[in-house]
């Protein structure tokens, strides 16, 4: 491959200048003129530009080259073979995420430009200290690295998609208004983008992204600076359970503002079965609830007064087990959705 050093070499040729030359020219040790043209040595921004304003060459190729080198050396260091190199990308879940069109490799075939798309991806230089904060920012039940990995890249994946979306200043009162537009919004056929429309207007950044296969993660919820960001995933088939997921995320925000300004909730054991009960009960509220497990109560005519879709109550019904989740009062009253 090209590297900063042969395009410096054939600058060089070109004018007759001589290694000794050059090194007199700018201020530099020939050995140090010599690394550079064989490869050998990293090579520093100061100089990159030096050799940019010097041989006419675009800057940014000319970091390209130098990162590829250095890069291609980390490899190295760390495996014994190209193959052992493909074998952690794919451990890495490089090539997944290239199918869910989260990144396009430049140069797939080029397994170094491959690792610095991911690093570019991850928004890193170094891939551990990545997965390091991860494991320490995260809350997250132990699962596994492998899913661990997924679940970090799937983030990674939502917060370059939400680069640049503006929304109104967040207040802890825009939470209690957003819950009586969703009781509206709930009853309605699912529309995805305007669920989204709607957490925006509160100041809440709302992001529903197909994770990687297999990753075990119904959403997350952090607070960047002052704005609240929910990430849910796409696995939800019908509005009772990404209904049942999203009110959970929400009693998160709702309950652990501050924390969330350090750390990003997963799924922690401390804390879901609370949240699960503040998502139950958004769902139906204790007192409705109640008055709709009284005997000789027409169901269907309570749950359309207080704007409750009849799935709510028999998901309800079946997660306490008092009927089964293959019910056919639970399977008819599902509204399937499209995510």
């Amino acid at each position: 491959m090209i590297s900063v050093g042969t395009l410096l070499k054939d600058y060089l040729e070109r004018n007759k200048i001589s290694q000794s030359e050059f090194a007199e020219m700018y201020n530099m040790s020939k050995k140090h003129v010599n690394e550079i043209l064989s490869g050998k040595t990293g090579i520093s921004l100061d100089t990159l530009i030096l050799i940019s304003l010097i041989t006419g060459d675009d800057l940014n190729v000319l970091v390209h080259f130098n990162e590829h080198k250095k890069t291609e050396d980390e490899l190295n260091k760390m495996f014994k073979s190209e193959k052992e190199i493909k074998e952690y990308l794919t451990s890495l879940n490089l090539y997944d995420m290239e199918k869910n069109n989260w990144l396009k490799l430049r140069h797939k075939e080029d397994y170094v430009t491959s690792y610095m798309d991911y690093k570019k991806f991850c928004k890193t230089t170094d891939i551990n200290s990545f997965f390091t904060y991860t494991k320490n920012n995260y809350l997250y039940k132990e699962v596994g690295e492998k899913d661990l990995i997924k679940v970090a890249l799937w983030i990674a994946h939502c917060n370059n998609l939400i680069e640049g979306i503006e929304v109104p200043k967040y207040s802890s009162s825009n939470l209690d208004k957003l819950f009586k537009e969703l009781e509206i919004e709930r009853t309605k056929e699912f529309n995805k983008d305007n669920l989204i429309k709607i957490f925006n207007k509160y100041g809440i950044i709302l992001v529903i992204e197909e994770p990687l296969k297999g990753t075990k993660v119904r959403g997350v919820t952090h607070v960047k600076i002052d704005t609240p960001v929910i990430y849910m995933n796409t696995y939800y088939k019908n509005i009772s359970s990404f209904y049942f997921a999203l009110y959970h995320e929400l009693g998160h925000l709702k309950t652990h503002f501050n924390m969330l300004k350090s750390k990003t909730v997963v799924h922690s054991d401390d804390m879901e079965d609370e949240m699960d009960e503040f998502g139950l009960d958004k769902m139906i509220p204790k007192k409705i609830y109640d008055e709709l497990n009284n005997n000789n109560v027409n169901v269907e005519d309570i749950c359309n007064k207080n704007n409750i879709p009849l799935s709510f109550y028999y998901s309800r019904l079946a997660y306490e087990g008092k009927i089964s989740y293959n019910s056919k009062k639970l399977l008819d009253s599902h509204k399937k959705i499209q995510l």
